[in-house]
Protein backbone atom coordinates (compact mmCIF):
# COMPACT_ATOMS: atom_id res chain seq x y z
CA UNK A 1 0.00 0.00 0.00
CA UNK A 2 1.30 3.44 -0.90
CA UNK A 3 1.15 6.59 1.17
CA UNK A 4 -1.62 9.12 0.48
CA UNK A 5 -0.49 12.32 -1.27
CA UNK A 6 -1.04 15.57 0.64
CA UNK A 7 -0.07 19.20 0.95
CA UNK A 8 0.19 21.48 3.99
CA UNK A 9 -0.58 25.20 4.15
CA UNK A 10 -0.17 27.68 6.96
CA UNK A 11 -3.59 29.36 7.03
CA UNK A 12 -2.46 31.97 9.54
CA UNK A 13 0.39 33.26 7.39
CA UNK A 14 -1.01 32.34 3.95
CA UNK A 15 2.08 30.29 3.06
CA UNK A 16 2.81 26.70 2.04
CA UNK A 17 4.94 24.27 4.01
CA UNK A 18 4.96 21.89 1.04
CA UNK A 19 2.79 20.99 -1.93
CA UNK A 20 3.89 17.42 -2.64
CA UNK A 21 3.89 15.34 0.49
CA UNK A 22 2.49 12.13 1.87
CA UNK A 23 0.55 10.98 4.93
CA UNK A 24 1.90 8.05 6.97
CA UNK A 25 -0.69 6.37 9.18
CA UNK A 26 0.34 2.71 9.13
CA UNK A 27 2.81 1.54 11.76
CA UNK A 28 5.52 0.60 9.27
CA UNK A 29 5.29 3.86 7.33
CA UNK A 30 5.39 5.86 10.57
CA UNK A 31 8.43 3.93 11.78
CA UNK A 32 10.45 4.32 8.57
CA UNK A 33 9.44 7.92 7.89
CA UNK A 34 12.22 9.70 5.99
CA UNK A 35 15.00 7.24 6.87
CA UNK A 36 17.32 6.37 4.03
CA UNK A 37 16.72 9.51 1.97
CA UNK A 38 19.79 11.35 0.79
CA UNK A 39 17.92 14.59 0.12
CA UNK A 40 14.46 16.17 0.24
CA UNK A 41 12.90 18.28 -2.46
CA UNK A 42 11.83 21.72 -1.20
CA UNK A 43 8.19 20.90 -2.00
CA UNK A 44 8.15 17.46 -0.30
CA UNK A 45 7.19 16.61 3.27
CA UNK A 46 5.79 13.82 5.38
CA UNK A 47 2.81 13.94 7.74
CA UNK A 48 2.92 11.30 10.47
CA UNK A 49 -0.23 10.66 12.45
CA UNK A 50 -0.72 9.93 15.20
CA UNK A 51 2.64 11.08 16.50
CA UNK A 52 3.77 12.80 19.70
CA UNK A 53 7.54 12.41 19.26
CA UNK A 54 10.08 11.65 16.56
CA UNK A 55 13.61 10.38 16.25
CA UNK A 56 16.12 10.90 13.49
CA UNK A 57 18.11 7.72 14.12
CA UNK A 58 19.59 6.24 10.93
CA UNK A 59 18.71 9.37 8.97
CA UNK A 60 21.22 10.88 6.56
CA UNK A 61 19.86 14.43 6.41
CA UNK A 62 18.61 17.08 8.83
CA UNK A 63 14.90 18.01 8.74
CA UNK A 64 12.47 20.65 9.98
CA UNK A 65 9.78 19.35 12.35
CA UNK A 66 6.37 20.86 13.19
CA UNK A 67 4.04 19.32 15.79
CA UNK A 68 0.31 20.11 15.63
CA UNK A 69 -2.66 19.33 17.86
CA UNK A 70 -6.01 17.79 16.91
CA UNK A 71 -7.26 21.16 15.58
CA UNK A 72 -4.13 21.62 13.39
CA UNK A 73 -2.70 24.34 15.63
CA UNK A 74 1.10 24.40 15.80
CA UNK A 75 2.28 23.43 19.29
CA UNK A 76 6.06 23.08 18.71
CA UNK A 77 8.57 23.73 15.95
CA UNK A 78 12.11 22.44 15.58
CA UNK A 79 14.27 23.73 12.74
CA UNK A 80 17.30 21.87 11.39
CA UNK A 81 16.99 18.67 13.46
CA UNK A 82 20.17 16.70 12.83
CA UNK A 83 20.44 12.89 12.55
CA UNK A 84 20.52 10.88 15.78
CA UNK A 85 18.23 13.24 17.72
CA UNK A 86 14.87 12.88 19.51
CA UNK A 87 12.18 15.57 19.65
CA UNK A 88 8.97 15.61 21.71
CA UNK A 89 5.87 17.52 20.71
CA UNK A 90 4.48 17.82 24.21
CA UNK A 91 1.22 16.62 25.67
CA UNK A 92 -0.93 18.49 23.11
CA UNK A 93 0.85 17.06 20.05
CA UNK A 94 -1.15 14.71 17.84
CA UNK A 95 0.56 14.85 14.45
CA UNK A 96 4.02 15.74 13.15
CA UNK A 97 5.00 17.33 9.86
CA UNK A 98 8.53 16.66 8.66
CA UNK A 99 10.13 18.49 5.79
CA UNK A 100 13.37 19.83 4.37
CA UNK A 101 15.49 22.26 6.35
CA UNK A 102 14.18 25.74 5.61
CA UNK A 103 10.50 24.71 5.48
CA UNK A 104 9.73 26.47 8.78
CA UNK A 105 11.57 29.65 7.82
CA UNK A 106 10.14 29.81 4.27
CA UNK A 107 6.57 29.35 5.51
CA UNK A 108 7.16 31.58 8.57
CA UNK A 109 5.47 28.90 10.68
CA UNK A 110 5.45 29.46 14.44
CA UNK A 111 3.68 28.16 17.54
CA UNK A 112 0.02 29.15 17.49
CA UNK A 113 -0.38 29.15 13.70
CA UNK A 114 -3.21 27.10 12.20
CA UNK A 115 -2.30 24.68 9.41
CA UNK A 116 -4.43 22.97 6.77
CA UNK A 117 -3.64 19.47 5.57
CA UNK A 118 -5.19 18.63 2.23
CA UNK A 119 -5.16 14.96 1.25
CA UNK A 120 -5.56 13.88 -2.35
CA UNK A 121 -6.58 10.50 -3.65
Amino acid sequence: MTLRPASVRNETKGTALFSRGEVARRWRHRLVGLMGRRSLDEEYGLIIEPCESIHTFWMRIPIDVVFIDLECNVVRVFADVRPWRVRFGGWKADTVIEGPVGMIQRSRTSVGDRLRIEERS
